[in-house]
């Protein structure tokens, strides 16, 4: 990123430098990983906050599923095919109780 990890106000700067590349996530993770850091070799700072969003997890599609399946071994394969049997029971048992 080209910051001087010993100085953090070089530190805020980068992360304002990449405003648009970067999510709130990542921002807090750099932060929390920054403060370790600071307080590894002995220095203070005052970390920006940054408070993290509740994002949707990726669900691939059952088609996108097979492909994957498709591509293993058979052992991951066994196990992939139990998951997704399990994962149409839940949705079952989700939609159920709605």
């Amino acid at each position: 990123m080209g910051a001087d990890l010993l100085d953090y106000e070089s530190v805020k700067d980068t992360l304002t430098l990449y405003d648009d590349e970067l999510d709130l996530n990542t921002k807090a993770c750099i932060i929390g990983v920054y403060t370790s850091f600071a307080r590894y070799y002995g220095f203070q700072w005052k970390p920006p906050i940054y408070k993290c969003q509740n994002r949707i997890p990726f669900t691939p599609e059952e088609s996108e599923f097979d492909s994957l399946i498709a591509g293993c071994n058979r052992q991951i394969v066994a196990y992939f095919k139990r998951l997704k049997k399990q994962l149409r029971y839940r949705e079952a048992a989700r939609l159920a109780h709605s």
